[in-house]
């Protein structure tokens, strides 16, 4: 079952825009969950006032498991920058892709 609030996510990417946003993450939540007809799950960190670190990805992945959400692939959106233990973590797990939206 799909959690996309629209018909037109016909599978999980950065690109799809139909996928809910469920809050910020001083909250402890997930800001997008996207999940694709054959059941593979997107879940994705933006952060537009600060660089995204290593710590923030260990949070998402908190976040998830406390949803019981498992992650096929992992989106984290930033308008600064990625500490390097994060890229370099980004270099090792194919499911975990960082996004620079001055890159987009």
């Amino acid at each position: 079952e799909s959690c996309c609030s629209r018909e037109c996510c016909d599978r999980c990417s950065a690109e799809s825009s139909a996928c809910r946003q469920t809050g910020s993450k001083d909250r402890g939540s997930l800001d997008i969950i996207a999940q694709d007809e054959t059941g593979r799950t997107l879940i994705g960190l933006c952060n537009w006032e600060r660089p995204m670190t290593y710590e923030d990805y260990e949070n998402l992945l908190l976040y998830a498991k406390k949803a019981k959400i498992s992650a096929d692939y992992i989106y984290m959106y930033t308008a600064f920058r990625f500490d390097e233990k994060l890229n370099l973590e980004a270099k090792v797990k194919s499911n975990l892709k960082l996004v620079q939206i001055s890159d987009l």
